[in-house]
């Protein structure tokens, strides 16, 4: 299924009407991902695991959750980049580690949502074939999805969602 989304809006092929809407809490990473209808599909959040004392910034304390309306969660861990791993350079780091994939579970089949860059993400299957794409639509804004068929609309939103987190944790803090 080839869609795009402009503006948290997911549209389907050319001029179609739109599938799903991605809306923003105020304050915070949460998200409420509806259908064109507005009927709540999925919410987003970020959850904090506890953490060794010192260690609470790192992503590995933290998974991504999607929670469907009838209960059911699908949740994504981020991972550094294994060339940028803490773990195995030690810090301080001469430069600092870059998270650039999380792993989640749909259906019974482990997925590996990647970015590729700041503006384009793959999801790969457990052989490494590439499952959906997300690329950025340049000047003109937006973005251009690729997904299988098979996937709804609001998991679409949903893994978008899961990009613009991983996004998020190579930011640098001000402060």
């Amino acid at each position: 299924m080839k869609c795009k989304l402009l503006s948290g809006i997911l549209y389907g092929a050319k001029d179609s009407s739109p599938l799903a809407k991605i809306r923003g809490s105020v304050c915070g990473p949460e998200k409420e991902i509806t259908g064109a209808d507005g009927a709540p599909l999925y919410t987003s959040e970020i959850k904090l695991l506890d953490a060794p004392a010192g260690h609470s910034g790192e992503v590995t304390y933290h998974k991504y959750a999607l929670t469907a309306a009838d209960g059911s969660c699908i949740e994504a861990s981020p991972a550094y980049n294994p060339e940028f791993d803490p773990a195995a350079d030690g810090w301080p780091l001469c430069r600092l580690p870059r998270a650039d994939r999380a792993m989640l579970v749909l259906g019974s089949a482990l997925y590996t949502l990647i970015m590729q860059n700041t503006q384009n993400y793959v999801l790969q299957n457990a052989a490494g074939a590439v499952v959906a794409r997300i690329v950025h639509r340049g000047v003109t804004g937006g973005w251009d999805i690729d997904a299988p068929s098979t996937m709804s609309a609001g998991l679409v939103c949903g893994l978008y969602v899961f990009s613009r987190y991983l996004e998020r944790e190579n930011e640098f803090l001000t402060v």
